[in-house]
């Protein structure tokens, strides 16, 4: 079994690149073709060092949206099943008065939509929303709450108008009955207010989670630029304006691409020219290797290789007359 690549391990390659690097460049009595062989052994080995944790990071995003995407598959389920259970229980011919009934009594099977539903629901729990430190000291509070209902509103205006009687009364020196008496009256009732404080806890957790579940503006955007791109992508040889365009439209959706200048893409050398077949559209594909070590490859039509052989042809106009 083959074990995954680390971060740690990834650090501690490129660590022992770095040695390996040093010692080439410092090392003495080595070939020309050695010293070549090495460096470029280890520009090969960065490159793809690089290439994992490119993959590293889209995995571990695609794992994300992945599970968003689920639970969002899961809540439209349920809400189609739940949705169809009230119709069918809103045309009921025993249990309701409604005059266009269409069937025998559904009652039955409205039940078994609602279960379905409930089944399908997914399922936010305060494990979604809290780290495990958290979630652990509130499960240990929850264990001490065992059947102990939480506080009412009245309870909890009683509670706050006693501490204010507390805080505000004139204190006698020496014993004070009175403080005495309040405080034994509060402790007795903090049972149901740490479990309405506890609940509450939990429930904030829950939304928290569902919330982070949702796809934010910036996500949507995204993915929209994604989808438009490799809708251009699809034409970019038989309608290559139109492809730019499109293009272009997906920089003004994506949040990435609009509020920020990417990096030039630097292409380090070319590597072949295709002409295009006669029953295809007349568009030069040119290969080549970025600087960075990515493929890229060059799709020019019949104007734009046009403009390349103008920028490239030689200055054939005559030089100005000097006079004698």
């Amino acid at each position: 079994m083959i074990e995954p690549l680390t971060p740690l391990h990834r650090t501690q390659i490129r660590a022992d690149l770095a040695r390996t690097e040093l010692q080439a460049d410092t090392a003495e009595g080595w070939d020309v073709d050695t010293y070549r062989a090495v460096k470029a052994r280890i520009r090969d080995a960065r490159l793809l060092l690089t290439a994992v944790d490119r993959l590293t990071a889209h995995h571990e995003a695609a794992l994300v949206h992945t599970d968003r995407l689920a639970r969002r598959l899961a809540a439209a389920r349920a809400s189609t099943l739940r949705q169809t259970a009230e119709e069918w229980a809103a045309h009921c011919p025993q249990h309701t008065d409604a005059e266009d009934t269409w069937m025998d009594c559904p009652c039955w099977w409205v039940d078994e939509l609602r279960r379905a539903a409930t089944e399908a629901e997914p399922v936010f729990t305060m494990a979604d929303g809290l780290d495990d430190q958290r979630a652990e000291r509130l499960a240990a509070v929850s264990t001490h709450l065992d059947g102990v209902q939480p506080a009412t509103d009245s309870a909890l205006l009683d509670l706050a108008q006693f501490v204010a009687h507390r805080r505000d009364h004139e204190h006698p020196e020496g014993d004070d009955p009175y403080c005495d008496n309040l405080a034994a009256w509060s402790g007795e009732r903090m049972g149901p207010v740490l479990r309405r404080l506890l609940d509450t806890e939990l429930e904030n957790a829950r939304l928290r989670a569902e919330l982070d579940a949702r796809p934010t503006r910036d996500e949507v955007l995204r993915e929209a630029a994604q989808q438009q791109r490799a809708e251009a992508s699809a034409i970019h040889l038989t309608e290559p304006r139109e492809a730019n365009g499109m293009f272009r439209g997906a920089d003004l959706l994506d949040p990435d691409a609009a509020y920020s200048t990417p990096e030039p893409l630097i292409v380090a050398r070319y590597d072949t020219a295709i002409e295009p077949a006669p029953e295809e559209p007349p568009v030069l594909t040119i290969g080549a290797i970025a600087k960075d070590g990515r493929p890229v490859a060059l799709f020019l039509d019949p104007d734009n290789r046009t403009k390349v052989a103008r920028w490239l042809a030689p200055d054939t106009s005559p030089a100005p007359a000097i006079d004698a």
